[in-house]
């Protein structure tokens, strides 16, 4: 771990399918093991399937979803570790839970970890992971390349490409608002946004290798192939009439070829797509972290244009303040928290997922210039 020892953060390994390694960048380590017997695993599957098909309406239901999710990973001394950093951390000193899966249980790591509940006891209250205020949670793959010290761009503003794909025959994007929350940071800090609103690939792709975004933010729709066994990005096709589907792979292969890729990318994809059970950025993210986008916020199902909305708000306002990507995303899941609609009764707040391999997630200074 690169982190200073002064950051508390806690990055917790699954290796194989048994072994779980907690450590803290003191090189403070406890070890415990992955707890999921068969029915656990059925009962996993179950509730996700029960995501997916967006039926979940009742908070004790998430609630004993996450405590099953909890129970897997925070058991005994990584519990214990656990919970002692985090009654350390107080107000502006949020401890970072870093997810990281390894080997045979990579699998694992396809769970929706951001609706993990901390059970009630009988002199404290229960919380969610993603949602709590001493904490930010996020995803790590460690790799080859060093992790970034900083998401800012060395030199010049901070250039941000809003890519708007809302092709005739799928349900209108509603992008307006998310679209001027984006250019609103430019008011006040350097910021430089260029909207594409017509994203045919090779509109796509020419944006990325001329604008060279810092961050590239995506407002469309995704869906799960199953003939092809594969997720899928809808762009618009060069007629410029129908969408285009562009395989999960091949999307992440267009950053891969760019001489400076974008820092940061997020994903939203819209309700109202195909096969929705499968419909989410789940599998698009660590791709694009594997070849070196230090930070990926994904929706791992489809959206609300209204949650869009909250998140993006919450989410840039952080941001513009100086706060890590990571906190601004936990900003966002409580923002969605807060709305009567929503609440922990279903889905919404642990759609957002990040994946983070910067060291500290800035985006702008803290400073206004």
């Amino acid at each position: 771990m690169d982190r200073s020892s002064d950051d508390r953060e806690l990055l917790i390994t699954v290796q194989g399918q048994k072994v779980i390694r907690a450590e803290t960048p003191d090189q403070r380590t406890v070890f415990g093991e992955v707890t999921l017997p068969l029915l656990h695993r059925q009962l996993v599957e179950i509730f996700e399937t029960w995501l997916g098909l967006d039926c979940i309406r009742r908070e004790k239901e998430t609630k004993a979803f996450g405590s099953l999710l909890f129970g897997i990973l925070f058991g005994g001394e990584v519990y214990s570790l656990f919970d002692e950093l985090r009654q350390k951390a107080g107000k502006g000193n949020r401890l970072r839970v870093e997810l990281s899966f390894q080997g045979e249980a990579f699998d694992l790591a396809g769970f929706p970890w951001e609706f993990a509940y901390v059970p009630d006891t009988e002199t404290r209250a229960g919380y969610f992971l993603s949602t709590d205020a001493s904490l930010v949670l996020s995803r790590y793959i460690p790799l080859n390349q060093a992790r970034q010290d900083s998401l800012q761009p060395s030199t010049g503003p901070l250039r941000i490409l809003a890519v708007v794909s809302s092709p005739p025959g799928l349900d209108p994007v509603i992008s307006d608002p998310v679209v001027k929350t984006i250019k609103d940071l430019a008011k006040e800090y350097p910021v430089e946004v260029k909207v594409l609103a017509a994203p045919t690939v090779d509109a796509l792709t020419g944006q990325l290798d001329t604008f060279r975004p810092h961050v590239l933010h995506y407002l469309g729709h995704s869906r799960f192939n199953e003939s092809q066994m594969q997720g899928e990005i809808a762009l618009l096709a060069d007629n410029k009439k129908e969408p285009r589907w562009v395989p999960d792979r091949l999307f992440a292969e267009f950053f891969r070829q760019l001489e400076a890729k974008p820092r940061l990318v997020i994903l939203h994809s819209c309700e109202g797509g195909a096969n929705e059970i499968q419909a989410r950025f789940a599998g698009l993210a660590p791709q694009l972290v594997r070849i070196d986008i230090q930070a990926v916020v994904a929706m791992q199902y489809p959206i609300t244009n209204r949650a869009a909305i909250m998140f993006s708000n919450a989410f840039y306002r952080r941001v513009a303040s100086g706060a890590p990507v990571d906190d601004a995303v936990q900003a966002g899941r409580a923002e969605l928290v807060r709305y009567p609609d929503y609440g922990y009764s279903n889905r919404v707040f642990g759609t957002p997922m990040l994946w983070m391999r910067s060291q500290t997630g800035l985006v702008l200074p803290k400073e206004k210039p």
